[in-house]
């Protein structure tokens, strides 16, 4: 595959690793792009090798393109070498390993497949038909490019409060918005965006609450801008036609 579909990967891979509970910034899906990259420092040809070219020179002259920095076997070598970097930022540590293995993962598209295994010389290809591989540089490589990189850019910003938190949120219940505030509130103010209606005044209800407490696992309590409060549930002072819950300003 060519940098740009690596790259590409890479932008798909730290939104994954984002959604799933990795704390990771902009620094840190940098260093997962760096990473998705590095196993192609086995060729003077490739971006990250012209950088290095003695060392890429000599990897290429001795193992060749795509042998021993496109393995599980020296991932895991990186992987303890690395290990240092493990102690001082975990996030960093983990958004480089997860990038790197996105590069040999991309690459058992092409036609030539993975020695995943090397020194043991298997390929290793995702799809069993070669009429289904991808070619280096074609067409269908560049959809896939495409692809991965807005699939990426669209999970990176709708994936800051995790994966579990998108999901609770398009359910948009009472409950959903009581695990939200649970997980939430050690950290920050956390307000609801509701829409549903008073049962005792008959009156509709939408707009953004603070969030006061937890009623059991049901519902919450909270508190208009006048410093009324309203307790919302299925079927409590206010039904909820749907709410979110969201951070708000960080608790110092």
């Amino acid at each position: 595959m060519t940098a740009g579909t690596h790259l590409a990967g890479a932008v798909l891979t730290a939104s994954l690793l984002r959604g799933f509970g990795l704390e990771l910034d902009f620094p840190e899906a940098c260093v997962c792009l760096l990473g998705s990259l590095l196993a192609d420092v086995d060729t003077t040809t490739s971006g990250v090798g012209k950088f290095v070219k003695p060392l890429s020179s000599a990897i290429e002259t001795r193992f060749g393109h795509r042998t021993v920095t496109h393995s599980l076997t020296f991932s895991l070598v990186l992987a303890l070498v690395l290990y240092p970097v493990f102690l001082w930022q975990p996030a960093a540590y983990w958004a480089f390993l997860w990038g790197y293995l996105s590069h040999l993962l991309l690459d058992t598209f092409n036609v030539n497949g993975v020695p995943l295994l090397w020194p043991v010389r298997v390929q290793f290809w995702f799809f069993p038909s070669r009429s289904l591989r991808i070619k280096y540089g074609s067409q269908t490589e560049t959809y896939l490019a495409v692809f991965l990189l807005l699939s990426g850019l669209w999970l990176w910003f709708s994936s800051a409060d995790g994966f579990d938190t998108g999901f609770r949120r398009l359910i948009a219940s009472p409950e959903t918005a009581v695990m939200d505030y649970l997980k939430m509130r050690d950290s920050s103010e956390v307000y609801a965006e509701l829409t549903g209606f008073n049962s005792q005044t008959q009156e509709d209800m939408k707009g953004r609450f603070l969030i006061v407490e937890a009623l059991g696992r049901s519902g919450v309590l909270v508190e208009d801008s006048s410093g009324r409060t309203y307790a919302v549930s299925k079927f409590g002072q206010v039904v909820a036609y749907r709410i979110r819950a969201y951070a708000g300003k960080a608790i110092q």
